[in-house]
């Protein structure tokens, strides 16, 4: 199965700073480092993580997420 990750801000559906293409990595328990380029953003916002899939099923175990500049 693959998804898409789309971060935006101030809401679930609000403005997306980026997105990256997720695959199946072969199970629950073994995880991937994926890079994206974001978009910058001045002020303090509330972050929101979307996930999204053509499946009905559970598709993604998101373990962490890291923010740098």
């Amino acid at each position: 199965m693959s998804g898409l990750v789309e971060v935006r801000i101030d809401s679930p559906t609000g403005p997306v700073l980026g997105s990256f293409a997720i695959a199946n990595t072969g199970g629950w328990t073994t995880f991937r480092n994926v890079l994206a380029n974001m978009s910058a953003v001045t002020g303090t916002h509330t972050v929101y993580v979307t996930l999204t899939s053509g499946q009905p099923a559970d598709f993604v175990s998101l373990d962490w997420i890291t923010f740098a500049h």
